[in-house]
């Protein structure tokens, strides 16, 4: 298998999951750009053929997004789900006609952990050595209004939300499942504070065009021919090995009885989120998640070094 391939591509996006166990692949390294010049004239060309927000391309670089705000100003934050492989940044400026909040993935720690098994490997050194420029890819957007918005001038462009209801922390939000975007409303459902896309297929595919990039297969139409369980098992598998890292860098050695308890604490908080109302979907498989983080810390309070 190359190099580049140990890095599966994880993005995808709707299906009904649970628990399911394994370790598998990391996600997908890119390999080829295109000059600016090029992606520019692209950008402008193809950004009416999608809904993304103020111009931000799934996919994009943080040095993109720099490029197409230079005078704008960029704050990490660090809210509590983010992870090593994660990133979110605040962007604000004159002219934005909000804020931004853009969360990104990175690359560098998975290529880091492969690198200590194939140390010679270039591609791994490649990645593992980039910037935050380069090795922060988007993976999705919020813009907060700095005016109120209404729900009839959303209607007008997009249409009736496909739903609106409250979700677990009671905020009231409307969402328009073919566009991918969530909006989050005022109590009377009337005014959108701020909306989120998290890129609908057809983005996803536009934002590896963009780059000049070949699709991955996980977002080829045929979609590699793996079914949304398969991809839904991949993105999990990721999870997974995430939170065993976290795990065995805490000293916690996960043999015998000790995996067979993690993997019990992880079924037990799959059925807890359930309950709660979490569903897993390709792209976002809240439930599972909730699940290992729950397990996770157990373990982490239980037998933490």
């Amino acid at each position: 298998m190359k190099a580049t391939d140990r890095l599966a591509g994880i993005r995808c996006s709707s299906a009904t999951f649970l628990y399911m166990g394994g370790m598998g692949e990391m996600r997908a390294v890119r390999t080829i750009a295109i000059g600016t010049v090029v992606a520019t004239l692209m950008l402008t060309t193809m950004a009416t053929q999608a809904e993304v927000l103020m111009g931000i391309n799934y996919h994009a670089t943080l040095g993109d997004i720099k490029r197409l705000y230079p005078n704008a100003t960029y704050e990490k934050l660090k809210p509590a789900w983010l992870t090593e492989e994660d990133a979110f940044i605040k962007i604000s400026g004159v002219g934005l006609g909000g804020t931004l909040r853009v969360a990104f993935t990175d690359l560098r720690p998975a290529a880091k952990r492969l690198l200590a098994k194939e140390k010679d490997s270039s591609a791994y050194k490649k990645i593992a050595a980039q910037k935050d420029d380069d090795a922060l890819t988007v993976e999705w957007v919020r813009l907060t209004y700095t005016a109120p918005v209404t729900l009839d001038t959303f209607k007008k462009r997009y249409g009736s939300p496909g739903k609106c209801e409250h979700d677990e922390s009671f905020a009231f939000e409307c969402e328009w499942p073919n566009r991918a975007l969530t909006a989050s409303m005022s109590a009377d459902g009337k005014i959108i504070g701020s909306v989120a896309t998290g890129f609908t297929l057809s983005e996803k595919q536009m934002g590896y065009t963009l780059k000049g990039e070949k699709i991955p297969p996980w977002l080829s139409p045929a979609r590699n021919n793996l079914s949304e369980e398969d991809l839904m098992k991949k993105e999990y598998d990721t999870a997974l090995e995430s939170a065993i890292h976290d795990l065995e860098r805490a000293g916690i050695d996960l043999n015998g009885p000790i995996n067979d308890q993690f993997d019990k604490s992880i079924r037990f908080f799959a059925q807890e989120a359930i309950k709660q109302g979490l569903v897993d979907k390709v792209g976002d498989i809240a439930a599972s998640r909730s699940a290992l983080q729950n397990a996770k810390a157990q373990m982490l309070q239980q037998y933490g070094k």
